[in-house]
């Protein structure tokens, strides 16, 4: 099994992102991406060319309702990524609770996730429509089906990171991060401040390519409304790179 680890260490000296192994399945590899892929958009509900179209002529009413529709598209989809995205291992038993001397606040029960339900709601829309036809197409057919599909592969491409690897190569690992049509394709730590990532490997070693870092000032695991990550965006394209491709409205459109 595909390792991205393996071509890491070989690929650092040169900044640039891990490539497969020879041995690599690139075929189920590709699908895998292909699945996370149309997963994020079909939970969005749309892209960038579909959203000025449905917007085009619209007065700033009828803006306002499409805005609250989509929010509430994005509500209910969002149950089904979280649950799409939850490694399948064996659920782990809460913790019992402290006995109080005062009352705890009321807090409002998360909504729960109807498959069915959001099955259809997919299909209201272009990009969860695409979604819903990729996995029947992969053999998924209807909620439950699609909903498990889509977690195997998940488990597949999460699988293709050796984390145990990685954090035995360096303890302060948190992420990988892949960016589509790219090549930002990378692992991401977090360190005890800003500064020694910026010119040093993912191993350690010092060069002026740095890795993409967490800001240190963040909580750890991504559990704040805004993480900053930082890296270098170098002149052969790599690193941080792609981002600034960005800024270009052809280039944007198209990813």
């Amino acid at each position: 099994m595909w390792k991205r680890l393996l071509a890491l260490l070989a690929a650092m000296m040169l900044c640039v992102p891990a490539a497969a192994e020879e041995t690599v399945d690139e075929e189920l590899f590709e699908t895998a991406q292909n699945v996370m892929e149309a997963l994020f958009e079909a939970v969005s509900g749309t892209t960038y060319e579909l959203e000025m179209a449905e917007r085009k002529g619209l007065t700033g009413d009828q803006k306002k309702l499409l805005n609250q529709e989509s929010a509430l598209y994005r509500e209910q989809t969002v149950l089904w990524l979280r649950e799409a995205l939850t490694p399948l291992e064996e659920p782990q038993a809460e913790p019992t609770p402290a006995p109080t001397a005062t009352p705890a606040p009321q807090i409002s029960p998360e909504p729960t996730l109807e498959p069915e339900s959001v099955y259809a709601l997919f299909g209201t829309t272009a990009t969860g429509q695409a979604y819903v036809e990729l996995m029947g197409a992969l053999g998924f057919d209807g909620a439950e089906a699609c909903l498990q599909g889509t977690r195997e592969w998940y488990a597949y491409w999460r699988s293709t990171i050796d984390v145990e690897k990685l954090l035995e190569i360096n303890g302060h690992y948190v992420a990988w991060m892949y960016l589509p049509g790219t090549m930002l394709d990378y692992p991401v730590v977090q360190g005890e401040d800003n500064d020694f990532y910026l010119k040093r490997m993912f191993n350690g070693e010092t060069n002026s390519c740095g890795t993409i870092f967490v800001d240190a000032r963040n909580l750890p695991e991504f559990r704040e409304s805004n993480t900053l990550i930082y890296g270098h965006h170098m002149r052969n394209g790599s690193m941080f790179k792609a981002i600034t491709y960005y800024e270009e409205q052809e280039y944007f459109e198209a990813h």
